[in-house]
């Protein structure tokens, strides 16, 4: 299995950049002349996208890593939401797109995300309910799964850390799941409460929505070895959960989920 992420190195004939915030770079996990990964940054867009922006001048994720690559072809994959941080992948050709995107609808593919909800959360928990796809102009249920972890209860702050697995990629599948839950991700401003969400800015800093592509394994497309990309939590969301009066980084287990280095992101 290639594994690629903070503890360990490149798979072999594929190159791992860091670079810090403060230059601006995008984090490329894995690359090679089929496929590449990179660790998105919080609130940046995928592409351009007129609704959105409604006109404002904004960095595309697509555009700076085109421009690091120094306009090399570059394909999506798939999408992450604005606000969500971590994996994603992208091909360097269109039958790669083709055969990645294949595997990821087939559920040949896991996907693991970080959260943080407001609730107290069970051990473990399941929601298939079908929610209604965005992208289809007659609002079709199409099935959708997600599996839930629960890391670690914050019992003073009312907060849970929890690790989801979706099995399917519906429109804000994790978020909208969640929601029906009773149990919304902080900083959801869509399916979240807004009240909660300003308490939460107001006291402690939350930056964004708490919701981080942790980790993505799947099959190379030309040479199927099982690879496993990671992106460690963020700065912004550690410093948050580093505010919380009953959080610890130092003494709770659950830290290695989030694949950060202590001494690097405490500031």
């Amino acid at each position: 299995m290639g594994f690629v992420g903070l503890f360990g190195g490149g798979k072999r004939g594929g190159k791992r950049r860091v670079c810090s915030a403060a230059c601006e770079r995008i984090e490329v996990l894995y690359e090679d002349e089929w496929m590449l990964a990179v660790d998105k940054p919080g609130s940046m867009l995928m592409h351009r996208n007129i609704k959105l922006t409604r006109g404002k001048e904004e960095k595309y994720l697509i555009d700076e890593l085109k421009k690091q690559q120094n306009d090399k072809e570059i394909y999506v994959v798939h999408r992450l939401d604005r606000a969500t941080s971590g994996v994603v992948l992208f091909a360097r050709s269109p039958e790669v797109v083709t055969e990645l995107q294949r595997m990821l609808s087939n559920e040949e593919a896991e996907k693991t995300y970080i959260a943080v909800v407001w609730s107290f959360s069970p051990e473990q928990w399941v929601n298939d309910k079908p929610p209604t796809d965005h992208d289809s102009r007659k609002k079709v249920r199409r099935t959708a799964y997600t599996s839930f972890e629960r890391l670690l209860t914050l019992q003073a702050s009312r907060l849970t850390l929890v690790r989801a697995t979706p099995r399917t990629g519906r429109t804000n599948q994790i978020r909208r799941h969640l929601a029906g839950d009773r149990s919304h991700i902080i900083g959801d401003v869509k399916y979240g409460k807004g009240r909660d969400n300003q308490f939460m800015r107001d006291r402690y800093g939350l930056p964004r929505l708490f919701l981080h592509a942790r980790r993505l394994t799947i099959r190379h497309p030309r040479t199927s070895e099982l690879m496993t990309m990671e992106a460690p939590l963020p700065l912004d969301l550690f410093n948050f959960l580093a505010a919380l009066p009953d959080f610890s980084p130092y003494t709770h287990p659950p830290i290695t989920d989030l694949g950060v280095s202590i001494g690097k992101h405490v500031s």
